[in-house]
């Protein structure tokens, strides 16, 4: 049960870092990074309408996601 809890714990502290390290450059920058959780089947949908709103915004980049999580 030790183990679990530990390994469950580096997982929930490490992984959120990994994709904030991505965008590091960008905000070094002094970009504005928006973040969306949205389905993979609504990418499209949300990347055609910031691109619509404001195409002077570079739209792209799709995280990972855990195929055990989704709903």
């Amino acid at each position: 049960m030790v183990l679990t809890f530990v390994t469950g714990e580096r997982f929930a502290v490490r992984v959120p870092h990994a994709h904030l390290d991505e965008q590091s450059v960008p905000l070094h920058h002094g970009e504005v990074v928006l973040m969306v959780d949205v389905p993979a089947s609504r990418v499209h949908d949300v990347e055609q309408m910031v691109s619509r709103r404001h195409p002077e915004v570079g739209v792209g980049g799709v995280g990972w996601h855990i195929h055990g999580l989704n709903a």
